[in-house]
C-alpha cells in the first residue's frame, strides 16, 4: 500500500468514533474494531506527523472583511451562471463524479438559501474549483442534479450540498456526511477530515453520519457503479450567516483540500 493510501485509511479511521456518534439504529455502521489499522502507537504517530497531513490548507476565519465576503459571493453566483456540466460516457471509467446539489432546478426541490447565496451557487463554485485543481491529475466530471446518463462506472461519486434550518433554529447544525453503506464510510470520513482541516473545525461539531434518512438513501447513489465510495457532503449550514460567510471565503481552500483528499483516495496501491 502506498504511504498516502495508508494515511488516507488511518485518518479516516481516527474520525470514526467521532463521526459515527449517535447514528440512528437504522444505519448499520458495523464493527469499529474491523476498521482499526494494524499499527503500533509509534507507527501511528509517525503517519500523523507525516508532511502530507500538513499539505491540507487552513485559513483564518477572522482574516476577511465584508468586501471579501461579497467578492466570493459574486464568484459563487458567476460559477452558477456559467457552470459547464459534463456529458457522461458509459464507455468510460471516471475517477471522480461531482454532482452540484439541486443544480439547475428552478422549481421543486431547489435547495437552501442563505443571506448572500443559494445552495446551488456555493456548490457550483466548490465543484468548479475542485475540477480545475484536479483536471491534470484525475478524470473528473461535474454533473447536474438531473438529466445525466446513469449506470456510469466511477471510482468516487460525491454530491456537494449545504444544510438548512428554520430561522428559529438556525446556527445549530454542523457539517455532515451521508453514504449508502459501510464500504463508503472511510472515504467519506476522509473528506470530512478535509473539510474540518479547512475551517479548523472541532470534529465533535459535525452531525452524526447519515443523520437524516435523505443522506443515507440519497437518490443518485443507485445511478452509479462506484468502485471506491459514494456519498454526500453537507459542507455547512447555509442558513447561519456566520457559517455562510466562512464557507464563501474558505471555498478555494476547501476545494484545495477536497482535491487533495480525492487524489490521495484514488491512488492505487504499489505492486
Amino acid at each position: 500500500m502506498t504511504r498516502s493510501k495508508l494515511i488516507y485509511n488511518v485518518v479516516a479511521v481516527l474520525l470514526s468514533t467521532v463521526l459515527v456518534g449517535s447514528v440512528s439504529a437504522e444505519v448499520s455502521i458495523g464493527s469499529e474494531d474491523a476498521l482499526q489499522p494494524a499499527l503500533s502507537e509509534k507507527e501511528l504517530a509517525a503517519i500523523l506527523s507525516d508532511p502530507v497531513i500538513n499539505e491540507f490548507s487552513q485559513y483564518s476565519g477572522n482574516a476577511f472583511d465584508d468586501d471579501t465576503v461579497r467578492f466570493w459571493a459574486s464568484k459563487a453566483k458567476k460559477a452558477h451562471q456559467s457552470l459547464n456540466t459534463d456529458t457522461l460516457d458509459a464507455s468510460k471509467y471516471y475517477d471522480v463524479v461531482l454532482q452540484v446539489g439541486h443544480y439547475p432546478r428552478k422549481k421543486g426541490v431547489t435547495g437552501g438559501e442563505g443571506e448572500l447565496v443559494i445552495e446551488q451557487e456555493i456548490a457550483a463554485l466548490v465543484a468548479t474549483l475542485v475540477r480545475e485543481k484536479l483536471v491534470s491529475k484525475l478524470n473528473v466530471v461535474v454533473i447536474p442534479a438531473d438529466g445525466y446518463k446513469q449506470n456510469i462506472k466511477t471510482k468516487i461519486f460525491l454530491a456537494l450540498h449545504t444544510d438548512s434550518a428554520p430561522l428559529s433554529k438556525s446556527c445549530q447544525l454542523g457539517p455532515s456526511i451521508g453514504y449508502n453503506d459501510n464500504t463508503d464510510a472511510l472515504g467519506m470520513r476522509f473528506l470530512a477530515f478535509a473539510l474540518a482541516r479547512t475551517f479548523n473545525y472541532d470534529l465533535s461539531k459535525f452531525m452524526s453520519d447519515n443523520y437524516t434518512k435523505g443522506l443515507r438513501s440519497y437518490y443518485a447513489f443507485k445511478h452509479f457503479n462506484t468502485t471506491m465510495f459514494e456519498g454526500v457532503l453537507e459542507m455547512e449550514e447555509l442558513t447561519c450567516p456566520e457559517k455562510e460567510r466562512n464557507l464563501l471565503v474558505g471555498a478555494d481552500d476547501l476545494a484545495t483540500n477536497l482535491a487533495l483528499a480525492l487524489e490521495l483516495a484514488t491512488k492505487e496501491p504499489e505492486v
